[in-house]
């Protein structure tokens, strides 16, 4: 019977058999409501990784805010007249208040760390520590999820895409393969951002992929499962060669 519980040695042990050492750049994709107890639940698992990688190593975890999107781009179906209303007194995202939404205990977590950065994205942004030489006012909105930015690091052949407790398909790595090639759906969303205590609205790429995009990508993809304590974790990796893989 696996153990109930799970402790900073055997998690940092389980991720080093994994494959994460040193130096490593990791985009990490957790969601810890699916996982057994962790003692020291989010802040065990962002500290365990950055002990991992190391000070040339980078961590990068998605800090995606939903709450910042214009209310048509969310298919809510608002009377006109209350459109309006939320435009004209939404706060705004601001990168340095406004949490992430989605994976929130890790994301957030990870967001109270005193060395950590955030990029300017209002809907996308992602959050990031370590080695990259990056600066969040170079960012621009004109790309969708790819290749670009902060997420550039995941373009190398070393880079691991980790999932804990998270599904397989909702890996961000697909789509960052899918624009590279030129089989995502790419379309314009707009959301709300504070500038200097005003709110503004902005336009912004995004992109998405169809079942048959997915299975295309991940011809470009490893992935390895392993069970941590009954939850699937996924590493996922560009398979090598990457350049040279031509398209089914």
């Amino acid at each position: 019977m696996p153990e109930k519980i799970i402790t900073k040695a055997r998690l940092e042990a389980f991720l080093k058999n994994l494959g994460i050492r040193q130096g490593s750049t990791v985009l990490l994709q957790a969601d810890l409501k699916a996982m057994p107890p962790l003692v020291g639940h989010a802040t065990t698992l962002i500290e365990t990784l950055i002990s991992i990688i190391g000070p040339r190593g980078t961590l990068i975890v998605p800090s995606f805010t939903y709450e910042a999107l214009d209310p048509a781009c969310q298919k809510q179906t608002y009377p006109y007249p209350l459109w309006q209303t939320i435009r004209f007194n939404h706060p705004g995202f601001s990168s340095r208040t406004m949490p992430a939404d989605i994976w929130q205990d890790a994301a957030n977590a990870f967001l109270l760390h005193t060395r950590v950065k955030r990029t300017e994205h209002p809907v996308y942004s992602v959050a990031w520590i370590g080695a990259l030489p990056y600066k969040p006012a170079l960012e621009t909105l004109d790309y969708p999820l790819s290749f670009s930015h902060v997420l550039s690091e995941m373009e190398s052949p070393q880079a691991i895409n980790l999932l804990i407790g998270v599904d397989v398909h909702q890996s961000i790595y697909p789509l960052l393969i899918a624009h590279e090639h030129g089989f995502d759906t790419v379309f314009i969303q707009s959301a709300f951002v504070r500038r200097v205590r005003k709110t503004f609205e902005e336009s912004f790429l995004m992109n998405s992929l169809d079942h048959q995009g997915w299975d295309e990508a991940c011809n470009f993809l490893d992935i390895t499962t392993r069970d941590l304590n009954g939850v699937p974790v996924y590493k996922i990796m560009q398979k090598p060669g990457l350049e040279n893989l031509q398209m089914t």
